[in-house]
């Protein structure tokens, strides 16, 4: 279990120092990726609800928040000190931010 004392910046230092922290990550890289080529027009990457700009914008723009909610979520349930616990959660980042998007 998180101290309830720990500041956010640290948490995500520990957090990243783990497989679904480097899933999270990786999500947030995608993301990129994905918002520029939503601004350039490019349609690169087949982005859900492409036709209505605003909508598209506001689900990437809240995936890297919501992915990391999960994640934070899934940490604290009592099976996360399990050995397969941290792929289940990256599983489950990379399954939120790809139901999210596309």
């Amino acid at each position: 279990m998180v101290d309830g004392r720990i500041s956010v910046l640290a948490y995500t230092k520990l957090l990243i120092d783990e497989v679904d922290g480097k899933a999270w990550v990786l999500t947030i890289f995608a993301f990129l990726i994905a918002l520029l080529d939503l601004l350039a027009e490019t349609n690169v990457l087949p982005i859900r609800d492409r036709e209505d700009f605003g909508k598209a914008l506001v689900l990437l723009i809240f995936s890297p928040l919501i992915t990391f909610l999960v994640v934070t979520m899934l940490r604290q349930l009592p099976f996360s000190s399990k050995s397969y616990a941290k792929w289940m959660r990256a599983i489950a980042c990379i399954g939120v931010f790809l139901i999210l998007n596309f």
